[in-house]
């Protein structure tokens, strides 16, 4: 797991690090990724850059994500709905593409 608002330098690293590893049938999702504007412990690009990244190698290796969205929807939802359409709204095999496991939104957003 590495929180939104981790350090770039360590939220790379870790994504060039980890990537290698989500190949293991061991790892059965990734995250925890997302956006997290709340804090702002770092820089929002950045994050986006980041999971960009980790959304791209999640697809790669076939792994569903566990996503954190704080105080990020407007950023966030419409990056998750281009990753989607790419990959069809679905994973290799049928498998979901995910969950969002924090979510500051309200219900109306939610159902979007």
């Amino acid at each position: 797991m590495l929180p939104p608002a981790a350090t770039p330098t360590r939220r790379t690293r870790w994504v060039t690090k980890r990537s290698g590893g989500w190949q293991s049938p061991r790892v059965v999702a990734v995250g925890e990724i997302g956006l997290d504007f709340y804090r702002d412990l770092s820089p929002r690009e950045r994050q986006v850059e980041v999971l960009r990244l980790q959304l791209e190698t999640a697809a790669e290796v076939g792994k569903p994500v566990a996503v954190h969205c704080r105080e990020a929807h407007q950023r966030l939802l419409p990056l998750l709905e281009e990753w989607s359409r790419r990959l069809g709204g679905r994973l290799s095999e049928g498998r979901p593409l995910g969950v969002l496991h924090y979510f500051s939104g309200d219900t109306g957003l939610a159902k979007c």
